[in-house]
C-alpha cells in the first residue's frame, strides 16, 4: 500500500503544470515523509521497557507527530481548493455506507477500529443490515501499550534464541475480547475480514490474536 500510494502520488505531481502547486505537492509529500520516519521511531520505542524519561520522549515524538499532521492538513486543503481533481487521487472522497456493502460480497465483512484519547470504536459491517458499533473503555495510549507488549515477541530485540521473549498469548487474547469478540457473531462465519485501523491496531495482522484464553507451559528443559 505504500509503494502503491508512492507510484500513485509520483504520477499525479508529473501531470501538474502549475510551479506553486507543485511546491505545494511536494511540501505535502515531503511533511508526508517525516510524519512516516516518526511514527516507525514511535512502533520502536514502544517495543523497548518504558522507563519515566522514555515515555516522556514518546510523548514527544507523539506531539511532533501531531504538528506535522496539522500542517500536512492545511497543506491538503490548500491542494483541494486549487487542483481538486489531484486533491481526489491523494484523498479520496469518503463512501457512504451504502456504497461500501455494495463493494462487500456476502462472505465479507468489514471491520473497522478507531481510537481516541478516552475509548476505542469497533465497527462491523456486512453487506446487507444496519452496521454494529461496539466501545471499548481502551484508550489509545492504552491500546498502544498492549499492542506493543504483543509485537515484543515479533519484532525482538536480541536475535539470541534463548532470549527471544514469549508471546503474550494473555495481551493478545485481551485485544481479541475486547475489540473483536463482541461482534464475532456477525463475522463468525466470514471468509474474509476487511480491516480497517488507523494508529495501534494496523500494526499487527488480525491473524496472531487468539480467539480463546491460553496459556502457554513454560519449558523448564534446555534448548538443545
Amino acid at each position: 500500500q505504500i509503494v502503491q500510494g508512492s507510484v500513485l502520488a509520483s504520477t499525479a505531481r508529473m501531470t501538474i503544470e502549475d510551479k506553486d502547486l507543485m511546491e505545494l505537492v511536494r511540501s505535502e509529500q515531503d511533511v508526508k515523509q517525516q510524519i512516516n520516519a516518526y511514527q516507525s521511531l514511535m512502533q520502536d520505542m514502544f517495543s523497548k521497557s518504558i522507563t519515566d524519561q522514555y515515555q516522556h520522549n514518546i510523548d514527544k515524538v507523539r506531539s511532533v507527530i501531531e504538528t506535522l499532521s496539522a500542517a500536512r492538513n492545511v497543506i491538503l486543503d490548500e491542494i483541494g481548493k486549487r487542483f481538486p481533481d489531484y486533491a481526489n487521487m491523494i484523498r479520496p472522497r469518503k463512501h457512504s455506507l451504502g456504497e461500501i456493502q455494495k463493494q462487500l460480497r456476502a462472505e465479507e465483512v468489514l471491520i473497522s477500529i478507531y481510537s481516541n484519547n478516552t475509548s476505542t470504536f469497533v465497527w462491523a459491517v456486512l453487506n446487507k443490515g444496519a452496521p454494529v458499533m461496539t466501545v471499548a473503555n481502551l484508550s489509545k495510549n492504552d491500546l498502544e501499550k498492549l499492542v506493543s507488549d504483543v509485537r515484543k515477541s515479533l519484532f525482538p530485540a536480541s536475535d539470541t534464541l534463548g532470549q527471544l521473549p514469549a508471546y503474550d498469548f494473555q495481551k493478545a487474547y485481551e485485544l481479541y475480547s475486547v475489540l473483536l469478540k463482541p461482534t464475532e457473531y456477525l463475522w463468525r462465519d466470514a471468509k474474509d475480514i476487511i480491516l480497517l485501523a488507523s494508529g495501534p491496531m494496523s500494526q499487527i495482522p488480525l491473524a496472531i490474536l487468539p480467539t480463546r484464553a491460553f496459556q502457554m507451559e513454560q519449558e523448564k528443559a534446555e534448548l538443545f
